[in-house]
């Protein structure tokens, strides 16, 4: 793989039980990041609460340098070099906390 690039696997917890109420899941489509380049990938597209709920979303991991989420969103440009690496993306909406979809892995190369 190319210096600079990530790979974010997403996945759930061991031995997690999936309720009705979780909040449902959607595949995050692979990402392309390059150093000095914005990034924005709006996580409310891909995951929603059963119970109509605002999900509060947290990340088990730093982001590259430059990027971060805040609330629903990644965004920021990335500041320098950064390496393949695995993410768990969690959604919390008051009731329920669930992570991504184990068998879903997305991939954030850069260029």
């Amino acid at each position: 793989m190319a210096a600079g690039a990530v790979g974010v696997g997403l996945s759930g917890w061991p031995g997690e039980v999936w309720a009705a109420d979780d909040p449902i899941w959607r595949a995050i489509p692979d990402q392309t990041w390059a150093v000095g380049v914005p990034v924005y990938l709006d996580l409310s597209a891909y995951a929603s609460s059963q119970i109509g709920a605002e999900l509060l979303f947290t990340i088990n991991q730093s982001l590259p340098d430059g990027v971060s989420l805040n609330g629903t969103v990644i965004r920021g440009t990335p500041t320098g070099t950064f390496s393949r690496s695995g993410y768990v993306v969690t959604a919390q909406d008051g009731q329920i906390i669930d992570a991504t979809p184990p068998d879903n892995p997305t991939d954030v190369t850069a260029q």
